[in-house]
């Protein structure tokens, strides 16, 4: 028995969906999808829609998503109100929408963390189309879910290690949105560096006498105080620590990349003098060059020879932080390898509108990019010393020409630029050139 408490509309089909809640009552096996279909009218709309909902990012397929049909044609509905139809769709991303009268629509697709049928979270996955739909006129859809861009979100700050202060954002974030109470001359504050998202903020300080740190961070007119008790240093001045760090290779180095080294602390001074790196007894030149946003890192820039053996040695005093620790002797051998250890890539692109710009990315099967160009209209695009792996080829099409991927906007009717795969992964081996032809579809 179904009691409904509200009013039902008349000439108006609905349909009861109870998923997989009906089961029978000596082996518990359910009905999977139970549809229960009703009209209060002579007929029952029997129109359809389906389709499919992707990643605009990576085109994987979103399963588990709402798409939600309105016969309103508000761009804030989903935001309001929940739907006149829905439908969810299955871990292909497949959907379909039964029982839908003729009619004029708006749709769109959420994957919902509240089960309100909603968007109010920003952490909600959502798809849209720009147009008014009908019905039956059109009913096969391509939707492209996203997250709307968000401001960075203040989470949270430590000093889980003493000298440093560490703030994490919900998004990359800069270093102005925080303002310091506390004196940053009496701190000894050093320049921030970022992480690899650049949504957490090291701030490193020198005053070990220190016990409080204040400051306040501001965002989209949200004013957060930030109260922090200091860890002491250890008194380590008979005793100093080495400085911990360690160098970016496993005794192989690629003949295309510096030789990096990453340190745990800010650095202060490096002494050249006391960094050597030779080859078959012979000294060889090379560049210090430290990165601008990240002064735990350096780089050691050489020509280097492939096949070649290479010894590094850093003797104490080559480099010393900002705490005034220095390091111990580290010794290094490093073999070079031969441009025939790497693949190389050539992709010839016909067909790319003239004056479109584009991004290429060729990608690992976790969709991280090993290697990118920035392109406008029928170029070729090729790529050296590539490890041997088996890769895929991504397009972006770079609209506002910043050379990054950008999302969608819904209450902007903006779309998430498009992504493109090439149909097949490269094989990438050693010694061993590859040469693709892309032709783009028009659309």
């Amino acid at each position: 028995l179904i009691q409904i408490d509200d009013t039902l509309e008349a000439n108006s089909t609905y349909c009861f969906n109870f998923g997989n809640a009906i089961a029978d009552l000596n082996e518990g096996n359910s009905i999977p999808d139970f549809n229960y279909v009703v009209s209060t009218g002579a007929v029952i709309d029997t129109f359809q829609l389906s389709g499919i909902v992707t990643r605009a990012e990576d085109l994987q397929p979103e399963s588990g998503a709402l798409v939600m049909l309105y016969n309103e044609v508000s761009d804030s509905l989903p935001y309001n109100k929940p739907p006149r139809y829905f439908s969810r769709t299955a871990k292909d991303g497949m959907f379909t929408i039964h029982n839908i009268a003729p009619g004029t629509y708006r749709i769109f697709s959420l994957k919902e963390s509240n089960a309100n049928y909603l968007v109010d979270d920003p952490a909600e996955r959502i798809a849209f189309d720009t147009t008014v739909i009908r019905v039956p006129e059109q009913t096969k859809f391509n939707l492209s879910s996203f997250l709307k861009q968000q401001y960075p979100v203040f989470v949270k700050a430590s000093n889980s290690i003493p000298g440093r202060i560490q703030a994490i954002f919900t998004q990359p974030t800069n270093a102005d949105s925080i303002h310091w109470l506390t004196d940053q001359g009496y701190l000894g504050l050093q320049f921030p560096s970022f992480n690899l998202l650049a949504d957490t903020l090291d701030f490193w300080y020198t005053q070990s006498d220190a016990d409080t740190a204040a400051f306040t961070v501001c965002r989209e007119q949200k004013l957060d105080t930030v109260l922090l008790t200091l860890k002491k240093r250890k008194d380590t001045k008979n005793n100093p620590p080495a400085i911990d760090f360690s160098c970016g290779t496993a005794g192989f180095q690629s003949p295309a990349q510096p030789l990096a080294l990453q340190f745990s602390t800010p650095l202060l001074k490096t002494d050249t003098a006391m960094i050597q790196l030779q080859s078959d007894s012979v000294h060889i030149p090379y560049q210090l060059n430290t990165s601008a946003d990240n002064n735990r890192k350096l780089n050691i820039e050489v020509k280097w020879e492939e096949g070649k053996n290479y010894r590094l040695l850093l003797l104490p005093g080559a480099f010393r932080d900002i705490f005034g620790n220095t390091n111990d002797t580290l010794e290094q051998r490093i073999t070079v390898r031969e441009k025939s250890d790497y693949g190389t890539l050539k992709i010839n692109f016909f067909g790319i509108p003239s004056g479109s710009q584009k991004i290429l990315q060729v990608v690992d099967d976790k969709d991280f990019s090993v290697a990118s160009s920035v392109f406008t209209g029928d170029t070729t695009c090729y790529f050296e010393y590539l490890s041997p792996s088996k890769l895929r080829l991504k397009m972006i099409d770079d609209n506002n020409r910043n050379g990054k991927w950008d999302t969608g906007d819904d209450l902007k009717h903006l779309q998430p630029e498009k992504v493109r795969y090439y149909a097949d992964p490269v094989p990438v081996r050693a010694n061993w050139d590859v040469e693709i032809k892309w032709q783009l579809k028009s659309e």
